[in-house]
């Protein structure tokens, strides 16, 4: 967000606690029958602890970044480098060819 922000300090306090947030995914079906299915992150699941830390991570490379870069364009000074498809998680290999 660039610019001084429109709303009062603490909005987003009122909206609800950090402790009160939760990550649902709606499902809505659109054809036939309106069927609509939800599933939800519960607090404390390794896949949302994961989340908060990749989130920590995030935000610590963007700092990173802005510090070394300010608000020019962020082009990296470190050389290109190959990889290969080992390299690649599983599911980006799956309908590929290895070599052995």
């Amino acid at each position: 967000m660039f610019g001084d922000c429109p709303l009062k300090p603490g909005w987003h306090a009122r909206i609800a606690s950090p402790g009160d947030m939760r990550w649902t995914w709606v499902f809505h079906q659109t054809d036939g029958a309106p069927v609509t299915k939800g599933l939800e992150l519960l607090p404390g699941s390794s896949a949302r602890n994961r989340a908060a830390r990749e989130i920590v991570q995030a935000k610590q490379t963007y700092l990173s970044c802005f510090q070394k870069f300010g608000t020019a364009q962020w082009v990296s000074d470190a050389p290109i480098e190959a990889i290969s498809d080992t390299d690649l998680p599983v599911w980006m290999r799956e309908d590929v060819e290895e070599t052995v």
